[in-house]
């Protein structure tokens, strides 16, 4: 396809190689409510997600299963692994089509920090920042 989303790329790899398991991460700005509502259906970061898999219905869910609140549990440095989300249509630029044969994926929400303070090059200007997000890194990475 020659979408270039995240999801999309997910829907590519999930349906040409059988039986590949396939994750998308999603990074949440830590404090953002939105990170686990069902309420944030017109945030347009969120739409292919929701539209498009069946990740909309995990989310309201989510509270029951965890036992917890979501944004508690992703603020505390959890992460939210949801599996089997299935891809239902194709892209909205194409006019969603339902599919046919539809793939399965995971979704990883991992929490990060809104706005790492920034060196003259980009990169994380404090030691401990970019620690912490190595090691988010590595605890997604571990999950996967």
């Amino acid at each position: 396809s020659s979408e270039s989303t995240p999801l999309s790329a997910c829907q590519d790899l999930a349906a040409e190689i059988p039986h590949l398991h396939v994750a998308l991460v999603r990074l949440v700005p830590l404090g953002d409510r939105r990170a686990a509502s069902v309420n944030a259906l017109g945030d347009f970061r969120e739409a292919q997600l929701h539209l498009r898999t069946t990740y909309l219905q995990a989310l309201h869910d989510m509270q029951r299963h965890l036992h917890c609140d979501a944004v508690q549990a992703v603020e505390a440095g959890g992460i939210i692994y949801t599996t089997d989300v299935q891809i239902l249509r194709g892209p909205m630029e194409a006019g969603a089509p339902w599919l046919e044969d539809r793939p399965r994926m995971d979704v990883i929400t991992v929490g990060i920090q809104r706005h790492p303070r920034c060196d003259d090059q980009g990169q994380y200007a404090r030691i401990a920042e970019k620690a912490h997000m190595a090691s988010i890194v590595d605890s997604t990475f571990a999950c996967a």
